[in-house]
């Protein structure tokens, strides 16, 4: 049982994380204001209540997407992987919005990215810097 697990961590160590089509929005930073996304005929502005966002200190997300629902949001590590974490959308007047938080990195720096994920689209990729002084 205890091979099994180790043989477990050890593929999903060495395993590269599946990557999809995306829209990036480069050179777009959340972190340091909104950005806004093409989405077919309109656009997609997405904003955080914090600039620039800190390390281990909760910033709401929200996202204007006329006419469409997303079906899935969270955020990860895009300079390095540090897993998933999960986004609840909830339905604000015309928005979306999600409270969201990142964890500590020992480099001076991370992007991070929050992925939105919309029907009949392909993900949206947001990047944001955090930079703890």
């Amino acid at each position: 049982m205890l091979a099994l697990l180790l043989g477990l961590v050890v593929y999903r160590t060495l395993t590269p994380p599946v990557t999809t089509q995306v829209h990036d929005a480069t050179p777009c930073d959340l972190s340091q204001g909104a950005c806004r996304l093409p989405l077919g005929d309109s656009a997609v502005l997405v904003s955080s209540s914090e600039q620039p966002i800190r390390s281990e200190s909760p910033f709401l997300l929200r996202l204007h997407a006329p006419a469409i629902a997303p079906t899935n949001a969270y955020i990860e590590g895009r300079s390095m992987f540090m897993g998933r974490i999960p986004l609840l959308l909830r339905q604000e007047g015309g928005d979306w919005v999600a409270e969201g938080m990142v964890g500590a990195c020992t480099h001076a720096g991370m992007v991070w990215q929050i992925v939105v994920e919309l029907p009949g689209h392909s993900p949206l990729m947001i990047p944001f810097l955090v930079a703890d002084q």
